[in-house]
């Protein structure tokens, strides 16, 4: 088992930083990566419920300028893996909330990304599921910013409704 702490000091909270940089390594060009390795780092700390807010904004900034610069695009290797796997995490990002516009910045920032998500060159490779975790993330974060926090449950819909 790979400790993410350092090995030299046990007692040393210093993250081991060849735990989330060492898949890089013997890469030449970042392109010739698999996605999902480019993408899991920032993913585990927008997953991380003891990551700040500041920290989860940063990761959730990074994600957009892959978007933005290119490196997530169709002819990405293993995309629909990546696309999976950030669709989960954006719907179950988690972050230590302090209030105030640090915690607005998360919200804005997950919307900037589930935006390029599905309307940029890569949404149409999404699947259906990973298109409704994110369209509930987006409705629920609506919710609770319009009811201040507090959202209800959804509606019930009869099975006759389908009929």
């Amino acid at each position: 088992m790979v400790s993410l702490f350092s090995a030299k000091n046990k007692s040393s909270r210093i993250p081991n930083l060849y735990v989330f940089f060492g898949p890089f390594l013997p890469h030449a060009d970042l392109l010739d990566m698999p996605l999902p390795t480019i993408l899991s780092p920032f993913l585990a700390l927008i997953r991380s419920p003891t990551s700040t807010a500041p920290i989860t904004s940063a990761a959730l900034a990074s994600l957009h300028s892959f978007f933005t610069c290119g490196l997530v695009s169709p002819s990405s290797s293993d995309l629909r893996i990546a696309l999976s796997d950030l669709s989960n995490t954006l719907s179950h990002c988690k972050f230590d909330a302090g209030g105030g516009s640090a915690d607005e910045a998360v919200i804005f920032r997950i919307m900037a990304v589930i935006h390029e998500c599905i309307c940029g060159p890569v949404g149409h490779l999404l699947g259906d599921i990973e298109v409704c975790e994110m369209l509930e993330s987006v409705l629920t974060t609506c919710c609770q910013v319009r009811l201040g926090g507090q959202c209800p449950p959804p509606p019930r819909i009869p099975p006759k409704f389908f009929y």
